[in-house]
């Protein structure tokens, strides 16, 4: 995920202080809120990128979601979090190069089929 946010409600938050109207969704972000499920995708391959100044989606709502997460994982190196210094909410380079090395990592059976 590049620059996204696994802490829903925090995110929805975040909106609000920075004057958004309430969203109409705000049950479904409640129940849906991926920090809620973490115990049902534990040991699933997870890469969280995010650039430090993105002003759209906090980096701090990724890192709780990350912070928690990753307590959950027996392997930790199956979840990664990366914050990219001077980065607001857009993708780099360095993001799209680091998700192809994750992912040929992440799921290397893939690549062999290539």
């Amino acid at each position: 995920m590049i620059n996204g946010s696994g802490y829903w409600t925090g995110c929805e938050d975040y909106f609000q202080q920075i004057g958004f109207k309430k969203s109409g969704w705000v049950e479904e972000i409640q129940n849906l809120n991926p920090i809620k499920h973490i115990a049902s995708i534990h040991e699933r391959p997870i890469l969280l990128l995010h650039g430090s100044n993105d002003h759209l989606i906090p980096p701090d709502t990724q890192r709780l979601f990350f912070e928690k997460a990753v307590d959950q994982y027996e392997d930790k190196e199956k979840i990664k979090f990366e914050l990219f210094p001077n980065v607001n909410h857009t993708t780099t380079l360095a993001m799209v190069e680091q998700s192809v090395i994750w992912l040929e990592t992440a799921f290397p059976q893939v690549r062999q089929k290539v």
